[in-house]
């Protein structure tokens, strides 16, 4: 495939409305589908080379900044790259205790934010079944239940 036949599938793509999708049929959907999603998939790994490239000449035009670079190519194309500054965590087998005792708790809440989260264990619902009825009203009344969104795949 040449660039110009890629440039008018692109071009079709674009044209294409909602209102046109809402029309097909369930199996042109499907279809169209199976289409968009091999699309997808092979383009975000055509695009790595590219990311790779463009993030380089990013950091080599920002010198080390933070910022946004721009690229213009032909016929309107454009990338923005956002160079950010260097991202700091704590490492997963880090002795934070340890390192409080070092510091002095003063200095370590001065460097440090502890968070602390909660989240509901994988078999909470069979282990809220041990729970007498003001207990499960508790435990309920902490939390937020949304119904789940169901995953459409297509096959690669």
């Amino acid at each position: 495939m040449n660039l110009e036949t890629l440039k008018k599938s692109v071009g079709l793509l674009k044209a294409l409305t909602p209102s046109q999708i809402t029309a097909l049929t369930q199996e042109e959907k499907l279809a169209l589908g199976q289409q968009l999603w091999w699309l997808y998939k092979r383009a975000d790994k055509l695009l790595d080379p590219i990311r790779v490239e463009l993030r380089q000449a990013a950091l080599t035009l920002a010198g080390g900044e933070p910022g946004a670079q721009r690229f213009d190519g032909p016929d309107e194309a454009q990338a923005t790259v956002i160079v950010v500054n260097s991202i700091i965590s704590v490492r997963k087998d880090a002795d934070m205790p340890g390192l409080k005792a070092v510091l002095g708790e003063g200095l370590f809440d001065a460097l440090f934010e502890t968070v602390v989260t909660y989240k509901p264990r994988v078999d909470f619902g069979t282990r809220t079944a041990a729970c007498n009825s003001v207990q499960t009203t508790a435990v309920n009344d902490v939390l937020d239940v949304k119904p789940g969104t169901p995953r459409v795949s297509f096959r690669d």
